[in-house]
């Protein structure tokens, strides 16, 4: 039923565009009221998207503040680190909030603490959730976010040789 409502929507726009396209007679106006006629529903989109690779370019990753030097039997055979062994030694932090209201971007930090409360190092991740088109018709394609800056809390870990 929805879906049958937002095609009906969308033809009766398609329909309002053309009888507005019927009343000009400068070409150049046409095109120009054609864009615009397209930016309406797709603006937040484009704006919402080109903002998001900003965000991932200059903000997003992991940021390393102090590496830890921990012995072999902290790291597995793929060079990942046991995180279960170390936990009593340091404390993850996790917060997320809503970085921008209008484009529908989430910004999620995750973060390693020592026990002192030294910060070890932050991995900032960006959620972009699309325009408003793509979140209306999320019961056709389920609405997923887009994501950058998850990284590998490995970083902040050095393997020693001494056991």
């Amino acid at each position: 039923m929805i879906a049958m409502m937002l095609f009906v929507a969308a033809g009766i726009y398609v329909v309002i565009g053309g009888l507005i396209l019927k009343r000009i007679s400068r070409r150049w106006l046409k095109g120009l009221v054609v864009v615009i006629w397209i930016l309406i529903p797709t603006g937040d989109s484009i704006v919402g998207h080109l903002y998001f690779s900003y965000l991932c370019s200059s903000e997003a990753g992991v940021k390393v503040f102090q590496t830890v030097e921990l012995p072999s039997e902290y790291w597995d055979e793929h060079g990942v680190v046991k995180f279960p062994l170390i936990r009593d030694n340091y404390i993850s932090s996790f917060k997320e909030d809503r970085y921008s209201r209008f484009f529908h971007i989430d910004r999620d930090v995750y973060g390693l603490n020592d026990k002192a409360g030294n910060k070890l190092v932050e991995d900032v991740v960006f959620d972009y959730w699309h325009g408003w088109v793509v979140r209306s018709l999320s019961f056709i394609a389920h609405n997923t976010a887009s994501s950058c800056g998850a990284g590998s809390m490995n970083a902040v870990f050095k393997r020693t040789n001494q056991k």
